[in-house]
C-alpha cells in the first residue's frame, strides 16, 4: 500500500491578486507623495531614499512630477473596482495620462518632456513647408 503526499495547495484567485496590486500601487503612491515633502529629513543622511525618489522623478518628469503619484492612486482605484461599485472608469485615467503626457511635451518638463517635445518637432512642420 503506497500511501500518497498531500502537498501544500496554495489557491489565489483572480481577485485577491488584483487586490494585492491595487495595494502595492497605493504604497508605491504614496512613497511617491512623501518624497515631495520633507518628513523624515532633519539631519544628515535621513530621508535618503525619498530624496533620490524625488530626484529621479523631477529630473525626468519636471514639473509634472507631483501628478505622478495622484495618477498612480488612480490606477490603483481600478484595482478596487468591482461590478457593484466603479471608483474610476478607465477613459478618465486614459485621458488624465494623455493630458499629462501633453503638458510635459508642451512645456519639454524633464527628459521625457524634452524627448517629446522633440519627437514632435521632428515629426511636424510649420504649415506650408516641405
Amino acid at each position: 500500500m503506497s500511501r500518497r503526499k498531500r502537498g501544500f495547495k496554495f489557491d489565489i484567485t483572480s481577485g485577491v491578486t488584483i487586490t494585492v496590486v491595487g495595494i502595492l500601487l497605493l504604497f508605491i503612491s504614496v512613497l511617491l507623495l512623501l518624497s515631495f515633502f520633507q518628513l523624515f529629513g532633519s539631519g544628515e543622511g535621513t530621508g535618503r531614499f525619498l530624496m533620490l525618489i524625488n530626484q529621479y522623478l523631477t529630473s525626468n518628469f519636471g514639473g509634472v512630477s507631483i501628478g505622478i503619484p495622484f495618477l498612480t492612486i488612480l490606477l490603483a482605484g481600478h484595482c478596487f473596482n468591482t461590478k457593484k461599485l466603479t471608483l474610476i472608469h478607465w477613459h478618465t485615467s486614459v485621458g488624465i495620462f494623455f493630458a499629462m503626457s501633453g503638458v510635459l511635451g508642451l512645456f519639454a518638463s524633464g527628459t521625457f518632456g524634452m524627448s517629446i517635445q522633440q519627437t514632435m518637432y521632428t515629426g511636424f512642420t510649420a504649415f506650408g513647408e516641405d
